[in-house]
């Protein structure tokens, strides 16, 4: 039985790679065909077209040239006003990776194929290094759509509109904007999804040696290096921690608890930590662009120590701000949630409220609420950050679609699936026929 079960699971593993991977190519390559910034285009944004034919157009984020010039020159991370300093992960990524992968130069010939013509010594410098982190791109979506597979259980229900749901994943705006730039924005979705995820390991009691939680805690480290939303991860865990300890009759257990979350604080902060310390006997100095350029969390110390009051109004009517902005984003999912109540078992209603798995609703809105928090301190309020909110949204509804599915006959199980497929058709040709976004 239990051999028959990894079959299962195995084949099911294998499902999820079938279903995303050729949405994940026809999406880059509508991409790479139709996502472009017309001329004339007179709204605000930060990227330009670049266009190695006719047909194909690479929209790169402004942010990207510096992506590509520190992954060929690491060692400028060092310089006393890089912009990247603080969040070296993605960039030292990409230069590991570019010891293993061609660069523009060794694909050269097959560009110019590409293209029709050689391409220019500044376009092959520029893009020298431009295929690592595409690989990490694509990696950011494929292991966002793993870990979503893994928190819906699709391997048990093997219920195909979960997976239809799961689409959402990439059928958005933040992917359509960055899927191919070099840019640290994708991990807005991994991100909290890697925080529910967490938890989940904690409260089935994956992480109770301790050695296995110091590598989670290592892990959102060096993810933090990378992206500071993966901060949300440590709360998460402590909560786990704290859920796991109230159900143990263990002696001793509150300290063994304050120990453990004291210990997973800890570690979370050493890669960070690490790097700064290096950094400053290094230099003599630390460049934070976020704080320095952007007033970012700045802004709310200043402001509690002028106006008070003002400060937390203000911090409120961020949160607020990026609550509707993700509300917006994640109406599909809402709608997919309605859908399969409506066609979901009366009697078994309570079940279902209550059979939701180990993945509960209060994780997924407190993951969706830490991210909003957290960018609402750091005061840069736009719709890409407050994405953040919406993939433990979506796990939820691809949960409630599998326990509905799996509760329902063939008829309303179709009708389910089919439903979920319309949802998803129609924000992808809505997402893909309109104007931007850009960055």
């Amino acid at each position: 039985m239990a051999e028959l079960r990894t079959g299962e699971n195995k084949a099911r593993g294998l499902h999820v790679l079938a279903f995303y991977a050729p949405l994940t190519l026809a999406l880059a390559a509508c991409l790479l065909l139709f996502h472009r910034i017309p001329d004339n285009y007179d709204h605000p944004y930060c990227a330009e077209n670049w266009s190695p034919n006719h047909y194909i157009t690479i929209v790169l984020n402004c942010d990207s040239p510096e992506y590509l010039r520190l992954a060929r020159e690491p060692q400028d991370l060092l310089q006393p006003t890089t912009n990247r300093q603080s969040r070296p992960g993605l960039v030292l990524l990409a230069a590991l990776l570019l010891r293993v992968v061609p660069s523009s130069y060794a694909l050269s010939g097959w560009l110019a194929k590409l293209a029709g013509h050689p391409l220019d010594a500044f376009t092959l410098d520029l893009f020298s290094t431009y295929i690592p982190y595409l690989i990490l791109n694509f990696a950011f979506v494929a292991l966002s759509v793993g870990l979503y597979s893994s928190l819906t259980s699709y391997r048990r229900s093997g219920s195909i509109a979960v997976l239809v749901v799961g689409c959402l994943l990439l059928f958005n705006d933040v992917v359509k904007a960055f899927l191919f730039s070099p840019s640290t924005a994708l991990l807005a979705i991994l991100a909290p999804l890697f925080a529910l995820w967490a938890h989940r390991q904690v409260r089935r009691g994956r992480l109770d040696n301790w050695w296995r939680m110091g590598l989670m805690a290592l892990l959102t480290g060096l993810a933090i290096t990378t992206y500071a939303l993966f901060m949300v991860v440590v709360p998460m865990i402590w909560l786990g921690q704290w859920q796991r300890s109230r159900e143990s009759d263990i002696r001793g257990r509150k300290g063994k608890l304050v120990l453990r979350m004291l210990v997973t604080g800890v570690i979370s902060l050493l890669p960070a930590a690490a790097w700064y310390t290096w950094v400053r006997l290094t230099t003599g100095q630390f460049f934070f662009a976020e704080m320095a350029v952007y007033s970012e969390v700045t802004w709310l110390w200043t402001g509690l120590g002028s106006d008070p009051i003002g400060a937390l109004v203000h911090l409120l009517m961020n949160v607020v701000g990026l609550a509707v902005l993700a509300g917006r984003q994640a109406l599909p999912a809402l709608v997919l949630g309605l859908f399969a109540v409506a066609l979901g078992p009366r009697r078994h209603a309570e079940d279902l409220k209550t059979n939701l798995g180990e993945v509960t609703p209060a994780a997924a809105l407190a993951v969706s609420g830490l991210c909003l928090i957290f960018f609402a301190v750091a005061g840069f309020t736009v719709d890409r950050r407050a994405f953040s909110a919406v993939p433990p949204v979506i796990v939820l509804v691809g949960m409630l679609v599998g326990q509905v599915s799996n509760a329902v006959g063939r008829n309303r199980r179709w009708a389910i699936t089919i439903g979920a497929g319309a949802v998803v058709a129609a924000q992808a040709l809505w997402l893909l026929s309109k104007v931007g976004p850009f960055s």
